[in-house]
């Protein structure tokens, strides 16, 4: 259920879908991140948590560069 909500549930990868053809029509444009820390660092207890907030930051970082 972690990584569903997540990873999947996650707004952002519906409206990044939506902006790349735009963002690559006017040759580039910012993408803010607001993530939590999970995404960078894990704690014992906690993978599933940890894995999907990676999932996150690695979509982000090849949207990126897209």
């Amino acid at each position: 259920m972690t990584i569903l909500a997540n990873l999947l549930g996650c707004q952002g990868i519906d409206e990044f879908r939506t902006m790349i053809p735009h963002m690559r029509e006017q040759g580039g444009g910012r993408i803010i991140q607001i993530f939590s820390y999970g995404g960078q660092v894990a704690y014992p207890g906690n993978s599933l948590y940890h894995a999907s907030k990676f999932g996150i930051e690695g979509f982000v970082e090849s949207v990126a560069q897209e």
